[in-house]
């Protein structure tokens, strides 16, 4: 298991990072080449596919003025880590939207499945 604050601060890192070589490197970093990021309406297998959703959601929001963070405690055990984020405009504490994922890691501690729940869509 790695360390969970910096691994949930890299997590949430890639999903503001402006720079695509930057982001690219967080990506490579956090889920593993066969990984899979599962939505209520999408799956997204692969790396690959991961990273272009990320950018989506960079382009879609960040570039709105939204910032993703952190919020609440993270929980990790054996695999699993949970964690909450929000996502609010830039310099808001009132979130648009609220989001859970559930990652489970493999033996290298990479992301092998990330599932998202949303709590609050925006």
């Amino acid at each position: 298991m790695p360390d969970i604050d910096d691994f949930t601060a890299r997590y949430v890192t890639v999903w503001n990072e402006k720079d695509p070589d930057r982001r690219h490197e967080l990506a490579t970093g956090l889920w593993a080449e066969d990984a899979a990021y599962v939505t209520a309406g999408n799956e997204h297998k692969g790396r690959a596919a991961i990273e272009a959703a990320v950018t989506r959601a960079y382009e879609d929001f960040v570039l709105k003025g939204f910032d993703f963070r952190l919020v609440g405690d993270v929980a990790a055990h054996h695999a699993g880590i949970r964690l909450t984020w929000e996502m609010t405009p830039s310099g808001s504490d009132e979130a648009a939207a609220i989001g859970e994922e559930f990652l489970i890691l493999d033996d290298a501690g990479m992301i092998r499945l990330d599932y998202q729940f949303m709590v609050k869509t925006p």
